[in-house]
């Protein structure tokens, strides 16, 4: 695992251990033509995010289980993504998969948590970096990182983020989550993170 600071931008990033296969059996799940899901967040013509029960795509245990790991290292305790099977009554956790042209405007995450994180599943080439920002602004950064497939990074949940515009012919697919020290705060929103602050 390797830790990045750069402009009081906090950030870690490592390959966990997920197969090929692992992430193939995602993708096909998530390309279902009788998957159930759930969506919100819609800009520019699509659906930022997409819910999809942990039992119908069980492969994302082992992504929840790595970060939940590596989060625990950072913080000193355990740290969870809550979702339904473990009793919650929300999943903090969706899937975002991103059309040529599309990207993925300025936002923070849900107040709350203490880490978020993206799991990339199938990322082209020039399919769209992410970018972070500590200026406030929203069409400027001041840190990229290059995407790859079967790379994971976890920020703190409130540092302005952004993904740069899919320039490939081919769908950029990633898994994100939040991740929450315990005891664990009632949650109040319905979705991945607060509404209010996306484009904020």
């Amino acid at each position: 695992m390797e830790k990045f600071v750069h402009s009081n931008i906090n950030k870690w990033i490592f390959f966990p251990e997920i197969t090929d296969k692992d992430r193939f059996v995602i993708k096909n799940a998530l390309y279902s033509s009788n998957l159930k899901e759930n969506r919100s967040h819609y800009f520019n013509g699509r659906w930022e995010n997409i819910y999809i029960s942990h039992d119908l795509i069980p492969n994302i245990e082992k992504i929840l289980f790595h970060a939940g790991l590596i989060g625990k290292n950072i913080y000193g305790k355990t740290v969870i993504v809550p979702r339904k099977d473990l009793g919650y009554h929300i999943n903090e956790y969706w899937f975002n998969i991103s059309r040529p042209g599309e990207s993925t405007g300025w936002h923070d995450h849900k107040e709350g948590a203490k880490l978020s994180g993206v799991y990339y599943i199938d990322v082209p080439n020039n399919s769209g970096n992410i970018l972070f920002n500590t200026e406030g602004s929203k069409n400027k950064y001041n840190w990229e990182i290059k995407s790859q497939t079967g790379e994971m990074i976890l920020f703190p949940a409130n540092q302005k983020h952004a993904v740069d515009v899919n320039r490939s012919s081919k769908d950029r697919i990633s898994f994100s989550f939040n991740l929450y020290t315990l005891p664990l705060e009632e949650l109040y929103q319905e979705d991945g993170y607060s509404f209010s602050k996306y484009y904020g």
